[in-house]
């Protein structure tokens, strides 16, 4: 059995790329990090650790949402086609499982949690078998209906006044074409902003799109009201996946810009 680690930053941060790779089954037992970050004394006694720390787990991490409100990270197992959890206290657990995918195709993506406490995640499919799939807090979960199976589905936001948004792109003889798509669970996807070739993360954060473009490097900007209104902000190689990290508010050890893991 091959176990993954996913590695986190104790610094506050608003970003958090993600990559991925690894394999495994089931959660690890062990909630505790195994990382070579150093640990310094903070004030009235508290022993802060500064990262990067280490996290291993029995699985295939790939999408991660950070919940503000629960202090919980929710991590998409592609290999187990589930959503774990991870707490300071608690450690590793399964925080839900998903609708069977078919053969080869779960590759989920990145993973958000509603108000109301349902899961969402896209699955991949290789442009065959692409979908979304929710698990609801009452322990049902489902597909979202109506959604083209070709289209190659990735990032996943959820917006302040709790829209969704994910990315996609179809494959046609070599071409990329991709989207960035408003997302309605009842089965409806409707195009925002067009014209990308392989867009992968998407966050939606103070009024903006952030979205990183995989192909060419290109991490883009566009006002959430004026999607056509796109501008290069940076360049990477290989950007991924985008979440957004905790704030100050929380304590140290939960203070974490979950970034990347191998």
């Amino acid at each position: 059995m091959h176990h993954s680690t996913f590695t986190t930053l104790a610094a506050v941060a608003l970003l958090g790329m993600l990559s991925a790779c690894g394999g495994g089954t089931s959660p690890s037992s062990s909630g505790s990090g195994s990382g070579s970050g150093a640990s310094t004394g903070g004030g009235n006694g508290v022993v802060v650790d500064r990262g990067p720390t280490s996290i291993s787990l029995d699985g295939d991490p790939n999408g991660l949402f950070w919940d503000a409100d629960t202090a919980t990270l929710f991590i998409a197992d592609d290999n187990g086609n589930r959503i774990l959890s991870w707490t300071d206290t608690q450690g590793l657990g399964l925080a839900a499982e998903l609708p069977p995918a078919p053969p080869d195709s779960a590759g989920l993506g990145q993973v958000v949690k509603l108000k109301d406490g349902t899961l969402v995640v896209p699955r991949f499919g290789g442009g065959t078998a692409g979908d979304v799939v929710y698990a609801k807090p009452d322990g049902t979960n489902g597909v979202v209906p109506n959604l083209d199976p070709l289209r190659r589905r990735i990032g996943l936001t959820v917006s302040e006044d709790g829209t969704l948004y994910d990315t996609f792109f179809v494959a046609m003889n070599g071409i990329k074409l991709g989207s960035v798509a408003k997302l309605d669970l009842a089965g409806a996807e409707t195009e925002v902003i067009t014209g990308l070739k392989k867009p992968v993360g998407v966050l939606a954060a103070k009024g903006d799109f952030i979205v990183t473009e995989q192909e060419t490097g290109n991490v883009l900007r566009a006002p959430i009201a004026s999607p056509d209104q796109i501008v290069v902000i940076a360049q990477l190689v290989g950007p991924d996946l985008l979440t957004d990290g905790p704030m100050e508010r929380f304590s140290p050890a939960a203070r974490t810009a979950v970034s990347a893991r191998s």
